[in-house]
């Protein structure tokens, strides 16, 4: 259990934004660079050649379901190629075996957030995900990458609907 560092409340596991929100103060907290999340991202340990958007960290060559991406491990974020973000979440989705979980309303604040591409460096665009899971993601279609925070693709794979 984490609690927030603001009011000491208990924070939720679960993350928005990549980061656990105070229900109470509405701070946000990183997840420390430690504790597993679900993504089981393996981080390869070379350099993928990009800045994260996020907190400019470079980036390493990770493996997620055995399909090439960039993955930041300072905010855990991930960069996917368009095609590989949906053969990872139909693959996923397919696989959950648990109930799924009534995703969250989307939070208005976070279509507010402008992020770089990590490879043209020109503003991704920010969107509804428009499948499962309530999440907003940034995307540069010139580029054809996908940048989803951590906690996200949990929630996609986990969201309650069709499989």
């Amino acid at each position: 259990m984490i609690n927030c560092r603001n009011c000491g409340a208990p924070l939720p596991t679960e993350l928005e934004n990549g980061r656990h929100v105070c229900e109470y103060c509405d701070s946000g907290v990183v997840p420390r660079p430690d504790c597993n999340l679900l993504e089981e991202v393996v981080d390869l340990g070379r350099d993928a050649g990009v800045d994260c958007p996020v907190c400019q960290n470079r980036m390493t060559a990770a493996l997620i379901d055995e399909s090439s991406v960039s993955w930041c491990s300072g905010c855990r974020g991930m960069l996917f190629v368009d095609e590989v973000f949906a053969k990872t979440v139909r693959s996923r989705r397919a696989l959950y075996r648990e109930a799924g979980r009534i995703p969250k309303p989307l939070d208005p604040r976070a279509s507010e957030r402008k992020l770089p591409c990590a490879h043209c460096r020109r503003p991704m665009q920010v969107h509804p995900y428009y499948g499962p899971g309530n999440v907003v993601i940034d995307s540069c279609l010139p580029c054809r990458f996908v940048w989803v925070d951590a906690g996200e693709l949990t929630r996609i794979e986990q969201a309650a609907g069709r499989r």
